[in-house]
């Protein structure tokens, strides 16, 4: 959030000043600190106000990861098993291998896990810095695959929910979007399951969430277009593709799916 806050002043303050981001956060490291994204949430959603507008330097100390609270370290890391699903299935194998490295703070693991991430969030900014790929194209929004849902339920949250936490389960309701529909692999649903409860993140929806009650905030989303709730669905690891035909109730059943089990 500070991040993204000093972001945003840096770019409004005389029409842009320029900035370094020091981040100390994974999340931070891992993703939000690199592409030039800057933006505040309001109550109506999230990142509704924002601009572009590069860092001069990024700086990361792994060092600050061991102050953090287990539960913000391991959120930062639902955006590396995002990464690691758009772009490199290398990557999902070796956050397999590494995941309790990683959580334990090895340094070696840990310094490449932020060399790993950072280099994929840099190569699909560096191909679409503004994200104004073609209409039919992905470009740069596969950065924000699963976070429709995310985002979504961060603002229907009042923000009680940590990012992290909120893209675990907007990966998994995304993946089951695909899967209801025999588009995606259940195995890379089960796979994706099976990594996040690794890193000790959510797998299931808030028990008290009514599932079509934040279909208002994802029409808000700033990937919606005319009245659209665009979603990207993944057939395969590494491939994405645009559905703009989601329906509140595919929504509302992917997110029932990923109900805690009753007893």
């Amino acid at each position: 959030m500070i991040g993204d806050l000093a972001g945003f002043l840096a770019a409004t303050w005389l029409r842009g000043v320029p900035f370094i981001n020091c981040t100390t956060t994974t999340e931070g490291a891992i993703d939000a600190a690199v592409g030039g994204k800057t933006a505040v949430n309001l109550k109506a959603g999230k990142n509704l106000v924002g601009a572009f507008h590069q860092p001069r330097l990024v700086l990361v100390d792994i060092a600050t990861f061991r102050t953090l609270p287990a539960r913000d370290l391991r959120a930062g890391l639902a955006e590396a098993v995002k990464h690691a699903l758009i772009r490199d299935p290398a990557l999902f194998n070796w956050l397999e291998t590494n995941a309790a490295a990683i959580l334990n703070h090895d340094e070696t693991a840990t310094v490449e896990l932020i060399r790993k991430n950072v280099n994929i969030k840099a190569a699909v900014v560096r191909e679409d810095e503004h994200e104004t790929g073609a209409e039919d194209s992905v470009g740069r929004a596969a950065l924000n695959f699963g976070h429709t849902i995310a985002h979504a339920l961060e603002a229907h949250a009042a923000f009680a929910l940590r990012h992290g936490e909120c893209v675990a389960i907007g990966l998994l309701a995304a993946l089951q979007i695909g899967v209801a529909r025999k588009f995606t692999d259940p195995a890379l649903l089960e796979r994706t399951r099976a990594l996040l409860a690794a890193f000790g993140l959510p797998t299931h929806a808030p028990a008290d969430l009514e599932p079509t009650a934040f279909w208002t905030y994802m029409t808000r989303d700033k990937k919606s277009a005319e009245g659209r709730v665009r979603f990207l669905l993944m057939p395969t690891s590494g491939k994405l593709e645009w559905a703009d035909d989601v329906t509140a109730a595919e929504a509302a059943a992917a997110i029932t799916a990923l109900a805690p089990a009753s007893n």
